[in-house]
């Protein structure tokens, strides 16, 4: 395995605007912008506008994927970039989300914990019934959850390689969680 890892940049370089005020489907070109109470989706090369979600939350974040991630500071909830259907909420609030690349697993990474969940996309084929609010409850099943922070990380295929806080480069597979190596300063890895 080949890492790339680098320091964290100066404080003077980061930006002032929020890091998840845009977010991008992993193909086709649709994207999402965000504003206080409100999240835009937008069709492909045409920047039209195509739909309108007006969750009845302060929206505080967006994760692209499969599935639209739009966070509040209790919960998330997953809606279809198509139609807008709750695909599903899960009570927690995350600071970062990482798909894998065949979109089966995702990574829910809070502050102190990260949940390994696995994802269910044929769900999407048909989006008929379904809770309003909650979504589909066997769209996305709970695999593991461990207690480690996530600073950074990547997937390879369903294995989960991560930097922490503490300079931990490790990954985890099948609900373990393994060290790499550990550095004496904070690493990103960059995928």
């Amino acid at each position: 395995f080949f890492f790339l890892m680098i320091r964290r940049p100066p404080r003077s370089t980061q930006s002032r605007s929020s890091a998840a005020s845009d977010v991008y489907k992993r193909q086709g070109g649709d994207y999402a912008i965000r504003d206080t109470f409100s999240v835009k989706v937008f069709k492909g090369n045409n920047n039209q506008m195509s739909l309108q979600i007006k969750p009845d939350f302060a929206v505080e974040g967006l994760f692209g994927g499969p599935v639209l991630g739009v966070k509040s500071s209790e919960f998330i909830i997953f809606y279809d970039w198509e139609s807008a259907k709750v695909i599903r909420r899960i009570d927690i609030s995350p600071k970062k989300v990482y798909w894998n690349d065949s979109a089966t697993f995702i990574a829910l990474a809070t502050a102190e914990e990260y949940y390994i969940l696995s994802f269910k996309k044929e769900v999407l084929n048909d989006l008929s019934g379904g809770d309003p609010e909650d979504g589909f409850e066997e769209s996305f099943d709970l695999a593991f959850e461990l207690r480690d922070s996530v600073t950074s990380a990547i997937w390879i295929n369903d294995c989960f390689f991560f930097t922490n806080n503490n300079g931990k480069l490790g990954y985890s597979v099948g609900g373990k969680t393994f060290p790499l190596a550990t550095t004496d300063n904070r690493k990103f890895i960059i995928g």
